[in-house]
């Protein structure tokens, strides 16, 4: 609950920024996670939240293993259509992981859906397929 708190309160700041008024802000609901490696048990089920504007994201969820966790990064597109996020996540057990997501808003809809590659060095497969929703 307070890495949510937290989240908020960030997003809070961003959004009351001089720079980032003249920005649209996008709210996000973490929901859920298709993990590629079949064989480990993870929690496919991740709440979190998070906010964006054109150029940076805060955001907290519940990872795969059931911690909570707490990010920020700077957005950018790739390839045209896709947009990257590339920043650091801090938990109670790692701090300042380096993360990456590439990922895709559905047309007219509220969806999102995300590539997360896996982790550099990970001693098993990581890789998963994330939705999320937007407002």
């Amino acid at each position: 609950m307070k890495k949510i708190l937290f989240c908020l309160a960030a997003g809070f700041m961003i959004s009351a920024c001089k720079p980032c008024q003249a920005e649209e802000v996008t709210y996000g609901v973490h929901l859920g996670t298709y993990h590629l490696n079949r064989e480990k048990d993870f929690k496919e089920f991740n709440p979190g939240v998070y906010i964006s504007t054109k150029d940076f994201t805060v955001g907290a969820y519940e990872n795969s293993w059931g911690r909570g966790v707490v990010y920020a990064g700077v957005n950018t597109k790739f390839l045209g259509q896709i947009d990257c996020l590339a920043g650091l996540m801090f938990s109670e057990y790692k701090l300042g992981e380096i993360m990456l997501a590439f990922s895709y808003k559905i047309p007219g809809t509220p969806v999102r859906i995300s590539y997360l590659p896996s982790k550099p060095h990970a001693e098993y497969d990581t890789q998963a397929l994330h939705l999320s929703m937007e407002f």
